[in-house]
């Protein structure tokens, strides 16, 4: 087997550079205009200076959970076992609830994994009580640790895709 860290690491380089925000909000702003700009009403007050009508809230039923599809479990927990070594770890399930699901749910083949995202030395505390708890993603306070966080994240990602395509193109 050949060594694929060099073109794992040029993926990672070119998504990275790719997401750059010089690159791709450029696109979707309008010029900067010349002189000064004042904000002189936002949110609610901007609403209300419009006669706008109040927004509509309609409270509807939730996403399903999301329920890994064990082949594409097996396979992948193979290949970034391989990769990450003792740094992997099965956790147990929960009862996430996200959009993906429905992909699952249609028939695609699916896996959600979480990736580490604060200090070994915070999740200690948070663990033994003598830390706070840590913020979920999906809180205002979560606040993951950037590196290694996205490098990793990103590896581990491009694995599991690439270890995909591998299956599909010898049809396992």
């Amino acid at each position: 087997m050949t060594d694929q860290r060099p073109l794992l690491r040029a993926i990672f380089d070119a998504a990275v550079a790719a997401a750059h925000p010089d690159i791709v909000l450029p696109a979707h702003l309008r010029p900067v205009p010349k002189g000064r700009v004042i904000c002189l009403a936002a949110g609610k007050a901007a609403a209300a200076m419009a006669d706008a009508p109040p927004p509509e809230f309609k409270i509807t039923p939730g996403t399903k959970p999301v329920m890994n599809d064990p082949g594409v479990v097996a396979a992948t927990a193979k290949v970034l076992q391989a990769a990450f070594g003792d740094k992997l770890r099965a956790t147990p399930p929960v009862s996430a609830s996200e959009d993906f699901s429905e992909y699952a749910a249609a028939g695609v083949p699916s896996m959600m994994f979480n990736i580490g995202a604060y200090e070994p030395e915070r999740v200690a505390a948070a663990r033994n009580g003598t830390g706070p708890q840590l913020a979920p993603n999906h809180s205002p306070l979560f606040a993951p640790v950037p590196q290694p966080t996205i490098t990793l994240g990103v590896q581990a990602m491009t694995l599991a895709v690439l270890s995909a395509f591998d299956q599909r193109a010898t049809g396992q």
